[in-house]
């Protein structure tokens, strides 16, 4: 089995001299399986779209793009420029494994075109399960971005080689990208770069070869086999040292908050007792100040008696030198003139001043 990739560059309208189905319009419909665009198909069916959008807006797309492309000499693209590159990748090896191949396939379109890759179709209608896939530039590029071959008989063409030089740059370069297809996929699915037709092999070499690249790709199938049992493996060991790491991180975090609370407490022992102190001192000095109020009250109430006792007894004592100087008055009255008597008064009150 050989592996079988194809592509092809078409325009919205045909070239002079080209056939009529040279179009966009015309893959499109063909890979849409429109109704008189199949005769090749016995019974057509609905494509499956595995990757992007349908082929026709995939068709409108690379339309939109040749609207505001440029030619080589900055002229606006003519309706027979290209503007979308179409291919094909075969399977014949009876659709064994064919889900995978066409993964594999859509994995190296990816990786050839990026998002200029816009549409990836399978058709099962046929003998062989196939892919088409459509390719657009992106607005600004030239239309050998997405086609290898055009590109290098581009630069051929620049660097001043003839036509000649052009289409063996062509050809070097699209077998190159047969060659990283074969790399990249087909080897890992048994198939031959080539042909035997193409080589004129006999019979014999031919099944040699062919038994060979069924071995590579079945040994190739057993790395990819091994690697994933490998891969679960690791995982799982991965998952159990994992886990480990978790529960020893956990302890050893339990320790150390152990430790950090210890060394918190230690650190900030001073603190505690002089806080606790603090708050006896603010104790002591607020009983204190109560018991000094109470005792200044205390004062002030004996104070205050002392003072009326003893004012009581000024005002008893000097009540009672009143009323003896009161009783002198009457016997000094009784006894002495009355002029002599008061001027003896005056100088008594004078004497009292």
């Amino acid at each position: 089995m050989f592996q079988f990739i194809h592509i092809e560059c078409y325009a919205r309208e045909a070239g002079k001299g080209k056939a009529g189905n040279n179009t966009v319009d015309k893959v499109v419909a063909e890979n849409d399986r429109d109704e008189g665009n199949c005769p090749h198909v016995e019974r057509p069916m609905p494509p499956i779209i595995r990757y992007g959008v349908s082929a026709k807006q995939a068709g409108e797309l690379a339309k939109k793009w040749a609207k505001n492309a440029k030619d080589a000499s900055g002229k606006r693209l003519r309706k027979d420029g290209l503007c979308l590159a179409a291919g094909v990748i075969s399977y014949k090896n009876t659709g064994k494994n064919w889900d995978k191949f066409r993964e594999d396939c859509i994995d190296w379109l990816h990786s050839q075109y990026g998002d200029r890759l816009k549409s990836v179709i399978e058709h099962t209608d046929e003998g062989h399960p196939h892919i088409h896939f459509l390719v657009v530039p992106r607005n600004g590029e030239r239309f050998e971005a997405i086609h290898r071959g055009k590109a290098a008989a581009a630069e051929a063409k620049a660097t001043g080689k003839y036509k000649g030089g052009q289409n063996l740059a062509y050809i070097e370069a699209m077998r190159d990208w047969q060659d990283e297809f074969s790399r990249g996929v087909a080897m890992c699915h048994g198939m031959t770069r080539i042909g035997p037709k193409r080589r004129r092999l006999p019979n014999a070499a031919w099944n040699a070869e062919q038994q060979q690249a069924e071995f590579f790709a079945d040994a190739a199938a057993q790395a990819s086999a091994i690697r994933r049992k490998v891969l679960r493996e690791a995982r799982k060991e991965g998952q159990k040292e994992i886990e480990r790491i978790k529960t020893e991180a956990a302890e050893i975090g339990n320790r150390i908050a152990e430790v950090a609370k210890t060394a918190i407490s230690a650190l900030h022992a001073p603190t505690i007792r002089a806080k606790k102190a603090a708050e006896k001192a603010e104790a002591d000095k607020k009983r204190i100040l109560e018991k000094a109020k109470e005792d200044r009250k205390a004062l002030e109430e004996r104070l205050k008696a002392k003072a009326k006792f003893e004012i009581e007894a000024l005002q008893g004592e000097l009540d009672r030198q009143k009323r003896i100087a009161e009783s002198y008055e009457r016997d000094f009255e009784r006894i002495l003139p009355a002029e002599q008597f008061l001027q003896l008064k005056r100088q008594k009150q004078l004497e009292y001043r």
